[in-house]
């Protein structure tokens, strides 16, 4: 059984070997001889679920990625907002720390000159 696009090219081309009517069927679908219909028709159905397989697996692939790129994006989100909520809480607790320390050290001055 020749497959559909051998049997488009032929047409095409015109090749000898191509009945009339088989060539007229790759171009316009007209009535063919049964068996010939057949077996065109089996072999067009057949490139058309290739085509398809692919195009599933091509949008699968996609779809992958696409997850794959999701995950990628949400992690480093996670990851900057946990640094910059690391380094706030950093900044804050060391200025308290120093506010702390002023604050004493005021009081200490106070301390001594009251007595």
């Amino acid at each position: 059984m020749e497959d559909y696009p051998r049997l488009v090219r032929r047409a095409r081309r015109g090749v000898c070997n191509l009945w009339p009517v088989e060539r007229n069927l790759v171009q316009k679908w007209p009535w063919i001889c049964p068996q010939r219909q057949l077996k065109l028709a089996a072999a067009a159905v057949e490139a058309v679920v290739v085509e398809v397989e692919v195009v599933v697996v091509v949008v699968a692939a996609a779809a992958v990625v696409a997850a794959a790129a999701a995950v990628v994006v949400v992690v480093v989100v996670v990851v900057v907002v946990v640094v910059v909520v690391v380094v706030v809480v950093v900044v804050v607790v060391v200025t308290l720390k120093m506010m702390m320390m002023m604050m004493m050290m005021m009081m200490m001055m106070m301390m001594m000159t009251l007595i």
